[in-house]
């Protein structure tokens, strides 16, 4: 009995260590961890609980808590403690100087972890194949019609990189490891380079906490993309996990908003609204909004943060002097 015992646990611990495994256990019953028996990691919150005048919105409301977090631990899921938030209370540790790369930790990013990552995201994972990929053989998805569209439209249509998870447009400090001939025509194969190992296709609030819980705990590099502008390629990083923030396309008018000091009308915009979507709901609104000349540009993240240059800044100011919340964006005037 023993002897059978151990070699259960033998057989469990070599699936574990490569990755082919994950499980739970309900009432003392161990079950395969799927979709089927693990739902989404995240509590409903109701819009008005915003910390703001603005409500929620729908992807906000899906939380990350230490309750949900408590249940997975009660259920035994594998790998869950990955996924934890940090002790607050414990001794400030001084942050590594190195971040752990794909290959240095057999957590990272190993079959299983991706498999447990996912299944909390709700399928949300995405890992990366290179935008050019579709012109080499060595992503098995060479196809001669994509590699002709990609081909075609590299240098003249922002829209394909900023619609791709991982594209950026700095593609020099990618490496340049996959592009096609256009660029250049010596190529012929297709790596990884600079690009992140893993994207998260980021729709709620609890993809983002799920995301960075596991960069700080397995110590990963953690990179931002939205649209991939940055002419410093900061929306890259070489066995990175990324978060692509592009769909968080949520766009609300309030004619009359106050938030502190500030009364009037303002918009509330997810991180994902680009310039040209921000264009279109002022036009609607009847309105005019603070932005760029670079309509593909996502007007709430770098934009912003960068200070905001516009052809009405002369007369309203930078973008940035629009934000009156840290949340919502008041980024038009009358």
């Amino acid at each position: 009995m023993v002897s059978r015992t151990l070699a259960r646990v033998s057989l469990g611990l070599a699936l574990l260590a490569r990755g082919w495994a994950q499980t739970i256990i309900v009432n003392n019953h161990i079950l395969p961890a799927d979709a089927s028996t693990v739902a989404p990691a995240y509590a409903l919150f109701d819009a008005s609980s915003s910390n703001s005048t603005a409500d929620l919105f729908p992807g906000e409301t899906r939380q990350l808590t230490h309750d949900v977090l408590a249940n997975l631990t009660n259920m035994s899921l594998t790998n869950s403690g990955l996924f934890a938030f940090p002790n607050l209370t414990a001794p400030i540790r001084s942050p590594e100087s190195c971040k752990n790369f794909p290959g240095d930790s057999v957590m990272f990013p190993g079959t299983i972890t991706t498999a447990v990552f996912d299944l909390l995201l709700g399928g949300s994972l995405i890992r990366t194949k290179p935008f050019a990929s579709p012109c080499f053989p060595d992503y098995k998805n060479q196809d001669s019609a994509k590699c002709a569209e990609i081909t075609r439209n590299w240098f003249n249509d922002s829209y394909i990189h900023t619609n791709d998870p991982t594209s950026i447009n700095a593609i020099l400090f990618q490496g340049t490891t996959c592009v096609p001939n256009v660029v250049n025509p010596f190529a012929t194969h297709c790596t990884i380079g600079s690009y992140p190992a893993l994207s998260v296709n980021v729709t709620t609030v609890a993809h983002i906490q799920l995301a960075v819980n596991l960069a700080r705990n397995l110590n990963i590099r953690l990179v931002i993309k939205n649209t991939g502008h940055d002419f410093g390629a900061k929306s890259t990083g070489a066995g990175s996990l990324s978060l692509w923030t592009h769909n968080l396309k949520d766009i609300r008018f309030y004619e009359a908003y106050e938030e502190g000091s500030y009364k009037g009308s303002a918009f509330k915009m997810g991180a994902g609204v680009q310039i040209f979507e921000a264009y279109q709901a002022a036009r609607k609104a009847n309105v005019t909004v603070i932005g760029g000349e670079g309509r593909t540009v996502g007007i709430t993240g770098g934009y912003i943060l960068g200070g905001g240059h516009s052809p009405l800044s002369s007369i309203y100011g930078m973008g940035s002097d629009q934000v009156c919340f840290r949340r919502p964006q008041c980024l038009l005037h009358n």
